[in-house]
Order: structure tokens, then sequence, then C-alpha cells
């Protein structure tokens, strides 16, 4: 009866030991599969974020072109006045007074036009050092739309393998619980019966 305590007890063991073996190997899948998981969430940022610069670019191209249009426009009044100005040799109060407004609103405009060139050119090289043709945006779009699905689709892809793999971990951390109970079982009932067996080996003698 003892020596079969200890085999089981052996058993037991050897069982628990087999039973670590899968788990280090889950362990080294689920770091793997974090690891790309995060590498996937980096990239759709990276995406995300180049897909909003692109959006603020052509709202900023928009913005630029109507205040082009308006300065031109101002410009255009404003040089309408002035040549009135000119021909008249008694020019009116309202004459004089509607010249100075559309030169001073010619000269904000003109302000507004330059500041958003300038954003425009700093947004278009910003935009152009992340691989962005600025010339062809709409064919980039596109083509980003598709590079997001695709790492959308990866990274929901990682995530749904660790949480598989995290299951399987926690499937054979049970076994492994187990194992170690009846290891610990198996291991106490064979000290037991040892201690059972030396009295009689004593009367014995």
């Amino acid at each position: 009866e003892i020596a079969s305590c200890l085999v089981g007890s052996e058993m037991c063991i050897r069982d628990s030991d087999r039973a670590s073996a899968p788990l280090r190997n889950i362990d080294q899948a689920s770091n793997r599969t974090a690891e790309q998981l995060k590498n996937a969430r980096t990239r759709l940022k990276e995406l995300q974020r180049q897909q909003k610069d692109i959006s603020s670019f052509r709202t900023l191209q928009k913005a630029s072109k109507q205040v082009k249009n308006e300065f031109a426009q101002a410009t255009e009044r404003s040089n309408q006045l002035s040549r009135q100005l000119a021909q008249t040799s008694n020019p009116t109060r309202k004459l004089i007074r509607d010249f100075d407004r559309a030169k001073a609103a010619t000269q904000k405009l003109r302000q507004q036009h330059i500041n958003h060139l300038q954003t425009l050119r700093t947004a278009r090289n910003a935009l152009q050092e992340t691989g962005v043709n600025t010339r062809n945006l709409s064919a980039h779009q596109r083509q980003l739309t598709r590079n997001i699905e695709a790492s959308d689709r990866a990274l929901q892809g990682h995530q749904r393998q660790l949480d598989a793999t995290r299951r399987r971990q926690e499937r054979l951390n049970q076994a492994r619980r187990s194992f170690q109970s009846m290891r610990g079982t198996a291991g106490n009932m064979a000290l037991s019966l040892i201690h059972i067996s030396e009295p009689t080996r004593q009367e014995a003698i």
C-alpha cells in the first residue's frame, strides 16, 4: 500500500511537470500575441491620425480658397473706388468713407490670406514628410481608408487570438491547481501510511 501511494504521488508530480510545459508555451504565445496587438493598435492610431491630418488639410485648403476669393473681390472693390476718387474733383464724404472701408477690408483680407498660405505650407510639408502626396489627396485618402480597414481587421484578429489564448491558459491553470492538490493529497497519504507502518515493524522485531 505504501509503495502504491508513493507511485501515485510520483505520477502526480510527473503530471504536474507535464502541465507546466504547455503553460510556458501558452505564456510565450500570449506575450507574442499581446505584442502584435500593441503594434496593430499603434499602427491603427497612426493611420487614423494621418486621416485626421488630411481632413484638416482639406478644410484649410477650402478656407484658404475662400479667403483668396474674398481678398480678390475686396481688392477689385477698393480699386474701383480708387478710380472713382481719381476721376472726381470733389468727392463726397460717402465715397471717401466707402473707399477707406474697402481699403481697410482689403488689407485685413490680405493678411488673412498670407496667414492661410503659411499655415497651408506648414501642413503640406508635414503631410509630405509622412509620405502623403498633397497633389493627389483623393487617391491617397482612398488608400488610407483601405489601410485603416485592414489594420482594424488585424487588430480584431489579434484580440480574438489573445482572448482564446487566455481562456486556454486559464483552463490549464485550473488543471495545474488540480494536479498540485492531488499531489499534496497523495504525498500526505504516503506519509501517513509510513508512520502507521513503523509501529507494526517494531512489533514484528
